[in-house]
């Protein structure tokens, strides 16, 4: 995956419009990226007509609501007597259910007293940017459609504490406060970044463009902006343990390090007189790729892990929701799904502690998949170069794997089902308490989230009760959706928070694939 590591790079530039892996910034003056897809040059054509019972997958969306009284209400009720008081409390409940599922060891989440707190804030050098600057930085790489911004930029490091399993950790991610907005409290995005990699190496925040520039784009339209690298992905400052990875795909994860650093920025942001405060009542989630799969789960996790947040809309471009069914495309097609699976496959037997990844992956010589992948993901960009010479699912996957994926039958196989179930959206133990309205993009010819996989997925997430407007952006490849995306996501949400009434028609009805490059 070596390309899929250019691959998504190419999408942070594009959505992110700012800056590269390399180079410096050099009075004020940002070169500009021309952002170039790299293919694997492989191709397959899928059936018009395929849908989720043609490859066997079945999965069940959990609807049960228990009784009248739920522990979620007591929360909720503590928090409003606290407000009535004066008071500004987080309750320190445990979640009304077992996080540990699929063979894990049982564990509790530390309250919220025990995580979200500031530990290092330093300005980046790349601050204090001014509307104009953002303006002529959008203009000279070609991504017009949402200027002109209003807002110039300040932008932040973080290192702040969260969990993982229970078990306290340290993360960091990017800050980006607008000027000339006034005190606040201003609406806050949480920005859910695309696959970027799956250890230290691959941190936003870590590189001197790449970090202040996503934030830079999303502040200067009038959002403080917190962009976490992930958990296993650390920034700056002590590095994660040697053999680390992120726990790339898996839900919560992802959603609970997101959720605690916006609780650092707020509390970071109330501490300093001279920045403005960020709103508790306006949270709103953006992400893409990976990132909007981890927007669906930290709208999930929010209302059980963040009660004191209002999550006001979430937008997800080019999501992979459905990792059960789109796991089932690529072992049958081959794919750049096909491709990033063994890194997720990787990923869930780390954070799980799955039996060994030959129960998933080949071993043959002369590529030794199973036996060379942990490390390869662990230590370096991406495990793209153990497929060298490799052009057939069934060189990469064991064949009972991909029995069990097409049949939907796991038998012996089990928990690799049951991972990939918690972090399919509608496979999930976690009950959903919340309605936030939900944006979602696709694009038409995504070699990567496939786009008839997620609109099966969207179709069925209607019919248990999620309000999504969602399309098809005509012609666009993962990448390039991805990047039309962004306007689309911003005028949505400014139409959420100013109140806007919501088109009934808009919601969830599908439609016919749309231009997304024209406004």
């Amino acid at each position: 995956m070596r390309k899929m590591t250019a691959y998504t790079m190419t999408a942070t530039l594009l959505l992110l419009g700012c800056g590269g892996k390399s180079g410096t910034a050099d009075a004020g003056v940002v070169d500009s990226v021309d952002a170039v897809e790299e293919t694997s040059g492989r191709t397959d054509t899928t059936p018009d007509a395929m849908t989720a019972d043609d490859i066997g997958v079945d999965i069940q969306l959990r609807t049960d609501t228990g009784p009248d009284t739920t522990p979620e209400d007591a929360v909720f009720s503590e928090i409003a007597d606290a407000q009535d008081g004066g008071e500004d409390v987080q309750p320190d409940l445990p979640p009304p259910f077992e996080p540990a599922v699929c063979g894990l060891e049982p564990y509790q989440w530390l309250p919220p007293s025990e995580v979200g707190e500031p530990l290092f804030w330093e300005e980046y050098q790349l601050s204090g940017l001014t509307a104009e600057f953002v303006n002529s930085t959008l203009a000279t790489m070609g991504y017009e459609l949402l200027n002109p911004v209003p807002y110039g930029a300040r932008n932040f490091k973080m290192r702040y504490t969260t969990q993982d399993k229970g078990q306290p950790r340290e993360a960091t991610g990017a800050v980006g406060i607008p000027v000339g907005m006034g005190d606040g409290p201003l609406p806050v995005v949480l920005w859910l970044h695309p696959t970027v990699g799956y250890n230290d190496s691959a941190a936003p925040s870590a590189d001197p463009l790449l970090g202040p520039g996503q934030t830079s784009v999303l502040s200067s339209l009038g959002y403080i902006s917190v962009a976490p690298d992930g958990l296993g992905i650390i920034g700056f400052g002590d590095p994660s343990p040697e053999g680390t990875i992120h726990p790339y795909l898996v839900g919560e994860p992802t959603a609970i390090a997101g959720l605690d650093m916006v609780r650092a920025v707020l509390d970071q942001l109330a501490a300093d007189p001279d920045l403005p405060d960020g709103d508790p009542n306006r949270i709103i989630l953006w992400g893409a790729s990976q990132g909007g799969h981890a927007v669906f789960f930290t709208e999930l996790y929010a209302p059980h892990y963040a009660p004191e947040f209002e999550v006001v809309a979430a937008a997800a471009a080019i999501p992979g929701t459905d990792l059960t069914a789109q796991a089932a495309h690529g072992v049958q097609h081959w794919s750049v799904t096909t491709e990033i699976l063994v890194a997720v496959m990787v990923a869930m037997k780390t954070w799980y502690d799955l039996p060994a990844l030959t129960e998933v992956l080949a071993d043959d010589p002369p590529n030794h998949l199973a036996s060379e992948a942990e490390n390869a993901v662990a230590n370096t960009d991406s495990p793209g170069y153990l497929m060298d010479g490799l052009d057939e699912p069934s060189q990469i996957y064991t064949a009972a794997f991909i029995e069990a994926l097409v049949s939907g039958v796991w038998g012996e196989l089990e928990p690799w089902g049951c991972a990939l179930r918690e972090n399919s959206l509608d496979g999930s133990s976690v009950e959903r308490v919340s309605d936030t309205p939900i944006l979602a993009t696709l694009g038409e010819h995504d070699d990567l989230a496939q786009t008839y996989v997620e609109l099966e997925a969207m179709i069925r997430y209607c019919e248990h009760g999620y309000r999504i407007e969602y399309f098809v952006c005509a012609g666009l490849d993962h990448v390039m959706a991805g990047a039309a995306s962004l306007y689309y996501m911003h005028h949505w949400t400014q139409d959420r928070l100013k109140g806007k009434p919501w088109e009934e028609a808009a919601i969830c009805a599908p439609s016919a694939p749309v231009d997304c490059l024209v406004p």
